[in-house]
């Protein structure tokens, strides 16, 4: 078994731990972008670089800036504290894929709640396996994930209906623009066939009043 270490911006080491324990780490959000690992404690290398710990994805803010690259479930403690919204766009750092966050990590969660109750479900090695509590465990881990993924449905149905009713409301402001725009258009037109007519009219005037002054200069 290989012992790993980690070493934070801080540069306060932790370890040694196995692969599996650090790459939880890196799932609950606790190894950062800037947080370094190593096997030896004298070769350090950036933690994003270690392709075990999945810390492939980069949200990219409305400003400009950029949060990660972290691992995907990392993110769901921002998204529930409200720093991020479910439609922030998100980019994998490794194929440079662009998706929604909340369409990539949804599927992440329900993943994540299937092998805890696959986990639950299975007796622990050399203990004496209970069938009745073994069953009762995992009705329960069954009903919190039938339940779990009522809410992610529901959810995922509101938020369609939200970008539904968003897409619409730019539709029609399109549109709305559109006919102001042409509406602009036609009054530019009527503006310049006014001027147009105004410049003959004075044209017309200067003439007249040319021919005007001739004749009374005129004698008798």
């Amino acid at each position: 078994m290989s012992n790993w270490y980690l070493q934070n911006a801080d540069e306060n080491t932790f370890g040694p731990v196995d692969l599996d324990t650090l790459c939880a780490w890196a799932a609950d959000g606790r190894i950062g972008p800037d947080d370094r690992i190593s096997m030896d404690r004298r070769t350090w290398q950036a933690a994003p670089r270690i392709s075990e710990l999945e810390m492939n994805w980069t949200v990219n803010l409305p400003d400009g800036s950029t949060i990660g690259p972290l691992h995907l479930l990392a993110l769901r403690e921002l998204v529930l504290d409200g720093s991020l919204a479910p439609e922030a766009n998100i980019s994998h750092a490794r194929t440079g894929r662009v998706a929604r966050l909340g369409d990539e990590l949804l599927p992440a969660i329900i993943e994540l709640c299937r092998q805890t109750s696959a986990a639950h479900a299975s007796p622990a090695k050399g203990l004496p396996a209970d069938g009745k509590e073994l069953q009762r465990l995992q009705q329960m881990y069954d009903n919190d994930l039938a339940a779990a993924q009522e809410e992610i449905d529901a959810a995922q149905r509101d938020a369609a209906t939200r970008i539904a009713t968003a897409e619409a409301a730019a539709r029609a402001a399109q549109e709305e623009a559109e006919e102001a725009r042409k509406r602009q258009e036609g009054a530019d037109d009527a503006y310049r066939d006014v001027l147009k007519q105004f410049r003959e009219l004075n044209d017309r005037y200067i003439r007249l009043n040319h021919e005007y002054q001739r004749l009374r200069a005129k004698p008798g």
